[in-house]
């Protein structure tokens, strides 16, 4: 699960997806790959000393460091702390054979990672995967950006999905909550 930028509602996408596949009886695993910026163990209130890193760094194994959400049924692997330099951690062999292990556990493996437009990690990342999922905030993105995302993904022949439109608000609902604002006035 990638966006372009910061704030586009991507870890809250892939957290709603992954569990509404739980919902279905689907085996899924989160995996917090945003490391210099974790958040999917703050929206899941998951706290653990052992994550991502520990797994890369082979001072844990996966089975100890993956946690069960006991509510949804979706498995976490979060990222416990932010890291500087993760793009080396990323790049090494450990973390394509982490992919690989999680693929024969897990019907759907969803990676959230950095934004695209602003960290080389989800480059990274994306050349593990069998696909990008691009999550794309309304009236945001710069289409600019957005198109040279998908290039980048598209030149290392990382296939993209589809984008999901995320906080979307019609054009009706603007201006009713312009009107109770006092921001801006139609028909006066």
């Amino acid at each position: 699960m990638n966006s372009t930028m910061e704030n586009e509602g991507k870890t809250s996408v892939a957290v709603n997806l992954a569990i509404a596949l739980a919902q279905r009886k689907q085996k899924v695993l989160v995996i917090d790959g945003d490391m210099g910026r974790p958040a999917v163990g703050k929206i899941m209130d998951l706290e653990t000393a052992e994550g991502l890193e520990e797994v890369l760094r082979d001072k844990a194994d996966l089975k100890s460091a993956v946690h069960t959400h006991s509510r949804s049924g979706v498995a976490f692997l979060i990222t416990c702390r932010a890291l500087e330099n993760s793009s080396e951690l990323l790049e090494q062999d450990r973390m394509r054979e982490l992919v690989a292990e999680c693929r024969e556990r897990y019907d759907y493996v969803f990676i959230d990672t950095p934004p695209a437009g602003l960290m080389g990690d989800a480059l990274i990342i994306a050349g593990y995967s069998d696909a990008v999922l691009l999550v794309i905030r309304q009236d945001y993105t710069p289409v600019p950006l957005l198109s040279r995302t998908i290039d980048r993904y598209l030149a290392q022949d990382t296939p993209v999905m589809g984008c999901v439109l995320n906080r979307t608000m019609p054009e009706l609902r603007r201006r009713t909550q312009a009107d109770r604002t006092g921001e801006v006035r139609y028909g006066t």
